[in-house]
């Protein structure tokens, strides 16, 4: 089997692996009467084997044995399964379980934080891992302010389902810019075919090999790509696993007035756990982006000061030169 863990995804090492066969008339989970315990544990890959195990259905117990005294503790991820294992003469292959080991847990998840991404989408942080797909089929949401009328929640989802939607919304968004794009090329080629048509028929040989070029270069640009071999194509990969979130988001119905004070009240929200009783309140208030340049702070660095140093005047003279040069004679 495979362990892992249950918030990371990610494989979990020197995990304790305990398999007890489950008699008849035993329920899962009871206790029942002393029987050998067949063990393992898991690698760096998180796998593990139970070898030479006799044919029967067993109940199979992980644990991080972090203390080492053999026994799964509260502050311990683990998990379980059940599984029939040992040889049959009817199958041969090897028996696979995955397991997601968690920490076990007695309080609900609580609303901690409220931010609003824009006018109309909430993201609504809580205190704990929530159940994916399950935590918020359930939840109950509310909101209100003092005076005048809220929105309503139209839609709650995940990061990765808010990824999806924007992710679609570019992808039509792209398609609509092409078709434009080919629809301008449709146009200039038709316009090219006319000129060609025109020269052709003037008896003109000077620029119709230009042209001819320019509209065999645009339709090759317009006509459809040829189909590929569904064998040369690659297998699409496996999508990743769904991780547990500490949040989610909020789609309204009606924006949100800017500087108002909502109330969100929220109910039914499910931890990783299975604890069916989360949610609480929290304000939240939408204030719009400031525009680039909007609302810039005067500058209220002072000018530079004056020089006021002053530089004394040059009062050294001259003397003037009385050397005598005795004249030339005449």
């Amino acid at each position: 089997g495979v362990i892992t863990d249950r918030i990371t995804g990610e494989k979990v090492d020197q995990a304790r692996v305990e398999a007890r066969e489950i008699v008849e008339g035993e329920d899962e989970g009871e206790e029942g009467p002393d029987g050998p315990i067949y063990m393992a544990k898991t690698d760096t890959a998180g796998i593990y084997v139970l070898r030479y195990v006799p044919s029967g259905n067993y109940e199979i117990t992980i644990y991080q044995d972090n203390n080492r005294n053999g026994e799964p503790d509260f502050r311990e991820r683990q998990g379980s399964t059940t599984a029939h294992l040992g040889l049959l003469a009817s199958r041969k292959d090897t028996i696979i379980r995955e397991v997601a080991l968690l920490q076990p847990d007695t309080t609900d998840a609580e609303l901690v934080r409220i931010e609003a991404q824009d006018s109309a989408l909430l993201n609504i942080s809580f205190d704990d891992f929530l159940m994916p797909g399950g935590a918020i089929e359930r939840a109950r949401v509310t909101i209100s302010r003092e005076e005048g009328e809220s929105p309503g929640v139209e839609r709650l989802l995940w990061q990765h389902e808010l990824d999806s939607l924007r992710a679609f919304n570019d992808s039509i968004r792209a398609a609509d810019s092409l078709q434009g794009v080919a629809d301008s090329l449709r146009v200039v080629a038709d316009s090219l075919e006319v000129v060609t048509a025109s020269l052709r028929a003037a008896g003109d040989t000077v620029d119709l090999p230009a042209l001819e070029g320019e509209l065999e270069a645009l339709l090759e640009r317009l006509a459809p790509p040829e189909p590929r071999d569904p064998e040369e194509e690659e297998e699409p990969e496996p999508p990743p696993p769904i991780l547990p979130e500490p949040s989610f988001y909020a789609i309204l119905d009606a924006p949100l007035v800017p500087g108002q004070l909502y109330t969100l009240t929220l109910e039914g929200v499910q931890n990783v756990n299975g604890l069916r009783n989360g949610g609480g309140e929290a304000g939240v208030t939408w204030e719009p982006p400031e525009e680039e340049g909007e609302d810039l702070p005067p500058d209220t660095a002072a000018a530079a000061p004056p020089d006021t140093a002053s530089v004394p005047p040059d009062t050294s003279r001259v003397l003037p030169d009385t050397t005598g040069v005795p004249s030339p004679p005449p």
